[in-house]
Formats: C-alpha cells, sequence, structure tokens
C-alpha cells in the first residue's frame, strides 16, 4: 500500500532535515507469520493494517515538509484524508523543531547525537517501532485502540505536570527530549519556552505556525480517537475490525 504514496527527495532539503526525512521514510513495519502462528490469510490482514500506518506516517512527512519548507507542496492524497493525517505531520514538526532548539542550546542530554537532524530521526525511529508494539498488543486484546489511547492521554497528562512517562532504556532519544526539555521549562532563563515549544497551538487560520508538543500530541490523540479510526483485532485465529458498531469478521481461520 505503500507503494503508492510518492516520497520527497531529501536531498533538496537543507542540512540536517533532509536527514529525517530521509530515516521517516525508509521505515516500514510489518510482521511474520510464525510470530502468532496464525493462516496466511490473517497475516495478510494484519500486514495490510501496518501498511496502511505506514501510509498515514508517510503522508505526515509531506505535511511536515509542506509546512516547514515549501507552502505549495500538495500532499499526495485526498483533501479528506490530508485532513485526517494533518496532526501526523504537526506531531513530527513540533518533535523537529524541539529537537532544534535543545540541540542548539547544547543541553548536556544532546550532545550525544551529532545535529538535531540524527536526534529527531532517531525519536521518529522509536516512536515507530512503539507504535508496532502497541498494535501488537491492541490486536491481542479485546479492548480495540482504547488502551493506546488512555497510554497517550496519561502520557500527555505527564508532559502537562513536568514529569518524563518515557522509559529510558526503551526510548532513549525520546526520553532524553522530553528529560532536557523539563529542564528547559523550570529554567528561569527560557520564560518563552513552555509558550512556544509545549504549549503553542495554531489558529485555524495560520497552518504554518509551528504546535507545542503538548499540543500537537493532543491532536494526535483526537484523531486515534475519530470513529473512523479502525483497530485490528485477533481473535480465535480469525482478524477483525473493531468499528463503533462492533467487531466485524475480515478474515477468518
Amino acid at each position: 500500500m505503500t507503494q503508492f504514496i510518492s516520497l520527497i527527495n531529501p536531498d533538496k532539503i537543507p542540512t540536517p532535515w533532509g536527514q529525517v526525512i530521509k530515516s521517516a521514510q525508509s521505515l516500514q513495519i510489518y510482521i511474520a507469520p510464525p510470530i502468532f502462528n496464525l493462516s496466511q490469510d490473517c497475516v495478510n490482514a494484519i500486514n495490510d493494517s501496518f501498511c496502511l500506518s505506514d501510509k498515514h506516517w508517510l503522508l505526515g512527512i509531506h505535511w511536515f515538509y509542506k509546512k516547514k519548507f515549501n507552502r505549495h507542496h500538495r500532499v499526495p492524497c485526498s483533501p479528506k484524508l490530508a485532513k485526517l493525517v494533518e496532526p501526523i505531520g504537526d506531531f513530527i514538526w513540533s518533535i523537529v523543531e524541539l529537537a532544534s532548539e535543545v540541540h542548539a542550546m547544547g543541553h548536556p542530554y544532546s550532545r550525544q547525537w551529532t545535529n538535531a537532524g540524527e536526534w529527531a530521526s532517531e525519536i521518529i525511529k522509536e516512536l515507530r517501532k512503539q507504535e508496532f508494539l502497541d498494535g501488537i498488543s491492541r490486536m491481542l486484546g479485546n479492548d480495540g485502540k482504547k488502551p493506546l489511547i488512555n497510554k497517550l492521554r496519561l502520557f500527555l497528562k505527564s508532559l502537562k505536570e513536568y514529569e518524563n512517562p518515557c522509559e529510558q532504556h526503551k526510548q532513549p532519544a525520546y526520553w532524553s527530549l522530553i528529560q532536557a526539555s523539563i529542564d528547559c521549562l523550570n529554567s528561569k532563563n527560557m520564560p518563552n519556552f513552555r509558550t512556544r515549544h509545549w504549549l503553542q497551538h495554531h489558529k485555524k487560520t495560520d497552518i504554518y505556525t509551528c504546535k507545542g508538543l503538548v499540543a500537537s500530541l493532543s491532536s494526535y490523540i483526537a484523531l486515534l480517537e475519530m470513529p473512523n479510526s479502525q483497530a485490528i483485532k485477533i481473535k480465535n485465529n480469525s482478524v477483525f475490525v473493531s468499528t463503533s458498531n462492533g467487531d466485524i469478521c475480515i478474515k477468518a481461520s
């Protein structure tokens, strides 16, 4: 499914941001049949679900490119789908801008990365890996996407309280960014950091102002909460799609 999304040429983008786009566009997640001992039809249905996730992230990268580098760029999908996945682009952009700000000031947690682009690229890899693991857990559970949304809400609550909800051994790059940001938030010498990089929203008439991390994550959660954001479940070696009207079997064993 992802092969139908055109890719952005990272060589045309200023260093180090081309590195972020190149890395993000190369990430694809999939599973292999032995993981669950499922029928091939079930595995294909699950892989199709992850391919859709890849597609949405690629479109999010297009939004990031459009907002940061080229306002005339067209996100390569229908206007309806483009609007739907816009929060993914905002979330990516907020991470990039936050990494850029913290790295530029030389915070100790940023020094293991050569530049902010390398740091942001590693964070996006961690997020995609976590999305894959969350997706597997969601498929094996009975509550659809509810546990993931609750998890993200708790994550967001911690950020609002200046607490770091990342697990350092699982997401070291993301953990470092959050921890460095909390230091900046608590600093009396950076009064604008909270507004600009943490809480800032953009007006509907100005989509080219970067949201703060808390604001962009809030929008991303709202995207997942939408009724047409479906979840895949595995029950008795069969695959179901969870909808507002109940579970619909799409691949029976």
